[in-house]
């Protein structure tokens, strides 16, 4: 992408045109983007593997994006920047070939990946019964691999054609890291990479969401049943897209401007020759080749602000240790709540038990009609109070509990007790089965 002009510059010129200040200020501003980039692309692969969602939808062809982005900060700001601050490639002449085919191999991976994502919500929405989704469904990873073989196949390009080449400045021999193209053939060679790392894929891009565009639009029927009724789901498509085309369009912003630069200096390269032109050149290049970087770290942003499914993954990743507390909290209250249920069963079959032993202890002798009458009011009224604790009881039990307080009168020696005491009180005995009957089912 470099002009041969930077090996022939008079002797005169200073190769750092920036001072001081200036250098310390891109060095710290790159230092950040890369970071930044390097951080944010890591934890939303992080995000996103632990993600239940990640072996469905498009959450592979995400990270695969962050993967390309993490070495576009490793293996591009640093260089390039540094290079062109510097005037002259001061890293080991070997590296150059290869930062220079990675940087092309990380940006050809982006830019298909989110084609492949095109195409993926393509058929998904307008086509989701044909069988090209299918394919896409069942070889994400071997759809990723080929994206990988043809970005590597393509970066032996810049692999074979860039060198490290020796010039002399003030007695002293520098490096410029650069194509080795001649004129026409670099003009070719830029055209050629414009058409596959810009203009196909966003062709590609354009046609995908447009047609997806069109057809929510025409679908979109006032009043139809089925999409009154799958309304919540045609909400978090239309999201999705909206996300796909932001990072569309962020794409553009970023990588457009480095291709006009490009065009300009390998068909216009007299604009540059002069010191002016060249201070010209070196900072459009700073302002374009930021831009391109900075798509690196802006993919998670777009995730986080337009993804519900990423910003819930998130706040799961981040706030595991207050669930875990809060889960061992409940876990404990329910635990408490239990054992409180079966200290009250067990209290209020220790008061239907002590009622039928009262009734059960000798009675003063009083005349055949009232005994019987006092007979009939104390059963009465120890029946009363043991159905009253039963259902009292089960007014705080949920579910769960009273499975548990099921099982509890099911055990054989406490049926047995109960049930002998309950036989015992002939009179009162539908009462009481209808109570408890009503209270557990």
């Amino acid at each position: 992408m470099d002009p041969t002009y930077l090996a022939s510059l008079n002797n005169t010129y200073e190769l750092e045109l920036l001072n001081d200040r200036w250098q310390i200020i891109l060095i710290v501003w790159y230092s950040s983007t890369a970071i930044l980039s390097l951080i944010s692309n890591i934890l939303a692969i992080f995000i996103l593997i632990t993600s239940d969602r990640f072996m469905s939808e498009i959450w592979k062809y995400l990270v695969n994006l962050s993967v390309a982005d993490i070495l576009m900060a490793m293996f591009s700001i640093p260089f390039t920047y540094t290079s062109f601050m510097l005037g002259q490639w001061i890293f080991p002449t070997w590296l150059c070939p290869l930062i220079q085919s990675v940087q092309l191999c990380s940006v050809y991976v982006s830019v298909y990946t989110l084609a492949v994502i095109g195409f993926d919500r393509y058929f998904a929405i307008i086509h989701p019964f044909n069988h090209p989704i299918i394919y896409l469904k069942t070889h994400r990873l071997l759809i990723i691999i080929i994206i990988w073989i043809t970005g590597v196949m393509f970066s032996f390009i810049q692999l074979i054609q860039t060198r490290a080449v020796p010039f002399r400045y003030r007695n002293q021999i520098l490096y410029d890291c650069k194509e080795l193209w001649g004129q026409n053939e670099g003009q070719y060679y830029t055209i050629f990479l414009f058409i596959i790392t810009f203009g196909l894929p966003i062709s590609i891009l354009i046609f995908v969401y447009a047609s997806i565009g069109l057809h929510l639009w025409r679908n979109k029927i006032p009043g139809n049943p089925e999409m009154i009724r799958d309304s919540a789901k045609w909400q978090q498509k239309i999201k999705i897209i909206k996300m796909l085309i932001m990072i569309v369009l962020i794409f553009v912003l970023c990588w457009l401007p480095i291709h006009i630069h490009s065009f300009i200096v390998w068909f216009h390269p007299i604009r540059f020759q002069t010191y002016l032109g060249y201070l010209l050149y070196v900072i459009s290049f700073f302002i374009c080749h930021w831009l391109a970087m900075a798509h690196s770290f802006l993919n998670p942003f777009i995730y986080g602000f337009m993804s519900e499914n990423f910003k819930t993954n998130f706040h799961r990743l981040f706030c595991q240790t207050t669930t875990t507390t809060t889960s061992a909290a409940m876990k404990l209250r329910k635990k408490h709540k239990k054992q409180q249920t079966k200290r009250k069963c067990l209290l209020s079959s220790n008061t239907i038990e002590r009622g039928v032993q009262q009734q059960q202890q000798p009675l003063p002798q009083l005349p055949p009609s009232q005994q019987a009458r006092v007979d009939g009011n104390n059963i009465g009224g120890v029946l009363d109070n043991g159905r009253d604790n039963v259902v009292m009881d089960d007014i705080d039990l949920d579910h769960d509990h009273n499975d548990h307080h099921i099982a509890e009168l099911d055990n054989p020696s406490t049926t047995t007790a109960t049930t002998t005491n309950i036989m015992m009180i002939t009179a009162n005995e539908s009462i009481i089965s209808s109570s408890i009957s009503s209270s557990y089912t």
